[in-house]
């Protein structure tokens, strides 16, 4: 497989909201993983998702002077945008919105992606 070519994990959250969702890239996997050239086997996945479960239990039970980790979590600082044209150039542009308060929600689980995953844009599966 190319080097591009990762395994994505997508984190679930409780809040719905319109936008990206949190996810993760991973590069995990091989050839003999793939159900075909676009997906991989139900077993990668299920060994996939075990790790990540592993992983995030690993983290979870780190302790030290004065801290530890309570639970995984994404945050969401921006809501919005202002565009804003440059006089000179003329050529708008969008900028976020800061939001007064994050939202902080707690990652409730993960489920690695059937498709294999590629974290270049504009270039399609290379397998």
């Amino acid at each position: 497989m190319t080097a591009n070519d990762c395994a994505l994990v997508n984190l679930h959250i409780a809040r719905r909201y319109r936008g990206g969702k949190p996810r993760q890239y991973w590069p995990f996997g091989v050839i003999t993983d793939l159900n075909n050239t676009k997906n991989w086997n139900t077993s990668f996945q299920t060994a996939v998702n075990n790790a990540m479960i592993a992983l995030n239990s690993a983290a979870i039970a780190m302790a030290w002077t004065g801290g530890n980790i309570a639970a995984p979590v994404n945050v969401s600082y921006y809501h919005g945008f202002t565009v804003v044209t440059n006089p000179i150039t003329g050529r708008a542009r969008n900028v976020p919105k800061l939001k007064a308060t994050p939202d902080v929600d707690t990652i409730t689980g993960q489920s690695c992606n059937q498709r294999v995953a590629t974290q270049r844009r504009r270039q399609g599966f290379s397998v």
